[in-house]
């Protein structure tokens, strides 16, 4: 794709867009797909008179674009054409490593082992080139078809060094469970220190399944227990010994004692190897069983990529045509808003597996007619496990029925909004367990070929593993009408799954 191609609403040159829509305060994200080749992109469209400060785009991809590496989700090329400036990156099928963690279990400490060491290894690329990310997440790294970890969202990230000279950072910005505590009480901060503190809380949610603290300040009773040496409690206590020791190192409360990359990469859990690489698999799916996807119809991605508020430091600007970029030495003069620190600040760089698509409730007699006839090899066929979904044997009303019932039963403050004759959408507000606001969307769409409805759930705003346990409890309450169809092979064990 380039700026030299036709560019319009429904394709950009030979690339059709599929009408996957990624939620964003300035835009959407869509799956563009070539009719030819049937390679697929995400393509990130921001409306440019939605956007206050322009900047921000041009700093995104001038970082974007310098970086090349397989741990890193690939930019392809941007543009702007009329009040839409596009951005064309890799898409990662396999989805967000988020959807692999397991609330209160983690995952297998092999398969957390083999992601570790890729996130770190692209952090350590990501630094040597002079640029922080400030927003590492499970949300943030996605997988690709081959379990590979890509390194994706570069809103926050900046230019530290640059030609030998290193600054301090002063913006207080990152997802308030992953950010270092520096971040949040010292007026200026390190840049890699930070990053290796949120890769350390990634590898914790991935070994425990679930987050230490809901932020790394003075008056969080599980951090100070923390600080003050208390490894007695959850989540410290599922973590067996040679993990937990790396992990104490790498989240130090004084950044001049934690480990850096290079320490990290010669600990012993680090360089340990493992028997067994297991792998998570992608479930390819027969003709049969997924019909519903070999219809020509319209798809529809329900990612709830809200805006994740992007700062802007002054270190990095823009000089020429050329889009060479300067870095000051010194500390960036702008530390942008503090409410950039967030529960949860949502990706916007691309839409997540292609399992997210659902069927809309209007078929599309010509657009996508080519995929009809797919074949199992097809992006389209190729499904990816994701938790937080379910088919039931209900019709649209009896199931926002039952819904209604439970969401009563829990006591959980919501609101219905009818789209459509087959679609509705419920959205949820409640706290989690450390009394923060936690909000999440409910989604019941009519399957028309599989006479079936999906639910399925959407994290909004809020701790997602917090979201996932509420999702456990929902699908429990409504296992008389699951679909039970479906088999999938993880990490635990062959296990039947809706999905």
């Amino acid at each position: 794709m380039s700026e030299m191609e036709i560019c319009t609403d429904t394709h950009v040159g030979s690339w059709e867009f599929a009408n996957v829509l990624g939620e964003g305060a300035y835009g959407e994200v869509k799956l563009a797909l070539n009719s030819k080749t049937q390679e697929t992109r995400a393509v990130k469209i921001i409306s440019l008179n939605l956007l206050s400060d322009k900047n921000s785009i041009q700093k995104e991809v001038l970082i974007h674009k310098s970086l090349n590496h397989e741990n890193v989700v690939k930019f392809y090329s941007s543009f702007q054409h009329l009040d839409k400036f596009y951005i064309i990156l890799e898409y990662a099928s396999g989805g967000e490593l988020f959807d692999r963690i397991e609330p209160d279990l983690g995952m297998d400490v092999e398969l957390a082992h083999k992601y570790f060491t890729q996130l770190i290894n692209g952090v350590e690329y990501l630094h040597s080139k002079g640029i922080v990310h400030r927003d590492i997440k499970p949300e943030n790294l996605l997988l690709n078809d081959m379990d590979q970890i890509k390194i994706a969202d570069f809103g926050l990230a900046t230019l530290f060094q640059y030609r030998g000279n290193e600054r301090l950072l002063t913006s207080p910005c990152g997802t308030a469970p992953y950010v270092a505590p520096e971040v949040l009480s010292q007026s200026s901060y390190k840049a890699q220190p930070t990053d290796v503190w949120s890769c350390g809380i990634v590898l914790v949610a991935m070994l425990a399944g679930e987050l230490p603290w809901d932020k790394p300040v003075a008056d969080c009773y599980d951090f100070v227990a923390w600080v003050k040496n208390n490894y007695q409690k959850s989540p410290w206590c599922k973590i067996e010994n040679t993990a937990l020791s790396l992990i104490r190192n790498i989240l130090s409360y004084e950044p001049s004692q934690r480990f850096t990359i290079k320490q990290v990469k010669s600990s012993t859990w680090y360089t340990k190897t493992y028997k067994t690489n297991k792998t998570y698999e992608p479930i390819g799916f027969s003709q049969n069983s997924m019909a519903f996807l070999s219809q020509p119809t319209h798809f529809y991605l329900n990612s709830n990529q809200t805006n994740g508020s992007v700062v802007l430091d002054t270190g990095l600007e823009v000089m020429d045509s050329q889009a060479s970029c300067r870095c000051s030495s010194t500390a960036d003069s702008n530390p942008g808003p503090f409410n950039n620190i967030t529960n949860h600040i949502e990706s916007f760089s691309q839409p997540a597996s292609i399992d997210n698509m659902y069927l809309n409730s209007q078929n599309n007699a010509t657009q996508y007619s080519q995929y009809s006839q797919a074949t199992s090899q097809s992006p389209l066929l190729k499904l990816v496990k994701r938790m937080t979904r379910m088919f039931v044997h209900l019709t649209v009303d009896n199931t926002c029925l039952e819904l209604s019932k439970l969401l009563k039963k829990f006591m959980y403050d919501y609101k219905e909004n009818v789209m459509n004759e087959r679609q509705r959408q419920i959205t949820v507000s409640t706290c989690d367990k450390r009394q923060t606001l936690l909000t999440f969307k409910i989604n019941i769409s009519e399957m028309k070929s599989q006479h079936e409805v999906l639910v399925d759930f959407r994290l909004s705003k809020g701790d997602g593993l917090e979201f996932k346990k509420i999702f456990i409890k929902f699908k429990t309450a409504l296992n008389e009408f699951a679909c039970k169809r479906y088999i999938f092979q993880n990490g635990h064990g062959c296990c039947a799954r809706n999905f």
